[in-house]
């Protein structure tokens, strides 16, 4: 027999609309427990929980129409972690924001909390925001910060992107982790996981976007990390709702100017007007928050043929005519590991030939 604990209940009331984490830890803390909560009566919801007669009768029969055993099964099909927030794991800095969720699904590692900082941006930006994020992202991620970002098409593409190809990145959907949205960036996901980041959801499996979920994900965006960083944001932005739910957790917000004619940079000159922090280069989020500044991630996967060039390539330039002789691979497997090199933007080719990125 399944016994009926606090994450069975979880997972039984997140199903269940109205029953939000603030309501949710209302109930526990009144009632004992979720799992007492899941039993009681709409008298006891409204004279110990302290719910309205209305909402407590609205939340038992959305309750008594669901099967918390078949709920249970589907969550143990999907495959997905679900992290209590009272279980060792749960990320120490989103227990201190005003709302904090009961529960995080997530697929991949949700190690390495101690240096976390999200970047977010425009769903559209120009060629200089996606040059900037990218390049902030893997140098934050080579030297060992988990880079948070929402997985939304642009700003958060390319951190994503650039983040796993040389350290850790996490990302913080709108809907649950079996219903990616948007659908072209599974791929990304399945990478991110693949990488050593990690995909949180506070979402159950099954749980499609919706508009009203994102300005809720980004509170989860903000209050997992130490500091925002915003670049390339409207006036109208979503990554600007991702900067006022920083401030509200007491954290640090940072933003990269752009050109001061760029409608796509106004957003950010505000918050650099009323006293976010400049950011120009990852040297200045991590004076920022006294973060040594050593790359600790550039070994990070490097296996076979990638690791055979980069360990031939040392310290210094090398004509790419040398490295067959010095790897003892073709001329056909040097070009594609360099490629892939490339691609994660740990190597270069200047004037004298192939060097390593630091």
């Amino acid at each position: 027999m399944i016994e009926f604990d606090d994450k069975m209940a979880l997972v039984a009331w997140a199903d269940v609309e109205g029953a939000g984490p603030r309501t949710l830890a209302r109930l526990r803390a009144r009632l004992g427990g979720l799992a007492q909560a899941w039993y009681a009566s709409a008298p006891v919801l409204v004279s110990q929980g302290g719910l309205t007669p209305e909402r407590a009768n609205a939340l038992v029969r959305a309750r008594d129409a669901r099967d918390p055993v078949r709920l249970w099964q589907r969550h143990l099909a999907s495959g997905l972690d679900l992290v209590l927030d009272t279980d060792a794991r749960f990320p120490d800095l989103l227990r201190h924001i005003p709302v904090p969720p009961l529960a995080l699904w997530t697929a991949g590692d949700l190690g390495h909390q101690e240096r976390a900082i999200a970047i977010v941006g425009t769903r559209r930006p120009t060629p200089y925001g996606c040059r900037v994020a990218a390049r902030l992202a893997g140098e934050l991620a080579s030297r060992g910060v988990v880079v948070v970002s929402g997985l939304a098409l642009g700003i958060d593409a390319e951190v994503h992107a650039a983040a796993l190809a040389r350290g850790r990145t996490w990302a913080v959907l709108g809907s649950a982790l079996d219903r990616i949205h948007p659908v072209s960036h599974r791929e990304l996901a399945r990478r991110i996981v693949r990488s050593g980041g990690c995909l949180i959801s506070e979402y159950p499996p099954g749980t499609g976007a919706a508009p009203w979920r994102f300005p809720a994900r980004n509170r989860l965006v903000a209050g997992l990390c130490r500091g925002t960083v915003v670049v390339e944001a409207p006036e109208r932005s979503g990554a600007l709702l991702t900067a006022a739910h920083a401030l509200e957790q007491d954290r640090e917000v940072l933003g990269v100017p752009g050109p001061v004619d760029s409608t796509a940079s106004a957003g950010v000159h505000r918050l650099l007007r009323d006293g976010a922090r400049l950011v120009r280069d990852v040297h200045d989020v991590l004076l920022e928050f006294g973060w040594e500044d050593s790359p600790q991630g550039l070994e990070k996967a490097l296996e076979g043929d990638q690791a055979a060039i980069w360990a031939a390539l040392g310290p210094g330039a090398r004509p790419v005519d040398m490295l067959p002789a010095l790897t003892g691979l073709s001329a056909a497997r040097v070009q594609a590991a360099l490629t892939h090199l490339l691609l994660a933007g740990r190597v270069a080719m200047g004037a004298e030939g192939w060097h390593r990125l630091a």
